[in-house]
């Protein structure tokens, strides 16, 4: 199932798009890195790895995932809609200079795509 959104997501942004994982690690962080490793194998794009402490000191797991709390998705929900309006707006052809983002939440049962 991951692998097939996984390639539908990338017939959407292109096959040499960097993609991210955005995936949440909240309830199992087993599951978390097992989804993070079926996501990467189901592509041949670059992948962009921002989960790292030097990136992030608190709410992730490093090369997996992040951990949602309420600041954190109170910061998505606003500045979300405003970094994609931007990248439209200051790169204008996706494809060539977007990056694709795919976020799979495990709890919630979620999955979103942009690119």
């Amino acid at each position: 199932m991951v692998r097939t959104f996984v390639r539908r997501v990338v017939d959407v942004v292109g096959g040499s798009v960097p993609l991210c994982f955005i995936i949440e690690c909240n309830n199992n962080e087993v599951v978390a890195a097992s989804l993070n490793a079926a996501c990467r194998n189901a592509t041949l794009n670059p992948v962009m790895n921002p989960w790292t402490r030097e990136n992030f000191r608190v709410d992730i797991t490093p090369d997996v995932g992040v951990w949602t709390t309420h600041n954190n998705k109170m910061a998505m929900v606003r500045l979300t809609p405003a970094l994609i309006f931007f990248c439209l707006r200051v790169f204008g052809l996706r494809r060539e200079f977007g990056c694709g983002c795919l976020a799979l939440a495990g709890d919630t049962g979620w999955a979103a795509a942009s690119g």
